[in-house]
């Protein structure tokens, strides 16, 4: 991650933070705390959420799975941003378990 995120927290800090949600049920605070840890940024999502890259992090959990912090970024942000324009699709991701798999690669990130 770069340091344009303006995050006061480390990248080791946010990683762990993100990964602390594991298990956890409360989405409405899950996507507070993505705000919070600067975890959702401005950046051109709605092209982004088009490009290949977008889709295969997505829709393939082996390429997921290798994901970098970055790319955790930017799909957190088009899942959250986009929510404001589609209400309901970021529920969708919660039950896809689509941020299950992110939180867990965050998890595999935090590892020191």
């Amino acid at each position: 991650m770069s340091d344009e995120s303006n995050s006061p927290f480390t990248e080791q800090e946010r990683l762990q933070a993100l990964a602390s949600y594991k298990g956890r049920e409360e989405e409405f605070s899950f996507v507070q705390m993505c705000y919070d840890y600067k975890w959702v940024q401005p950046f051109d999502w709605v092209e982004w959420k088009e490009t290949d890259e977008a889709a295969q992090l997505r829709d393939d959990p082996d390429v997921l799975a290798r994901a970098t912090p970055l790319q955790l970024q930017h799909l957190l942000t088009v899942i959250f941003r986009q929510d404001r324009f589609a209400e309901g699709s970021a529920a969708e991701h919660f039950e896809s378990g689509l941020i299950g798999r992110i939180i867990d690669r965050a998890g595999v990130l935090a590892q020191p």
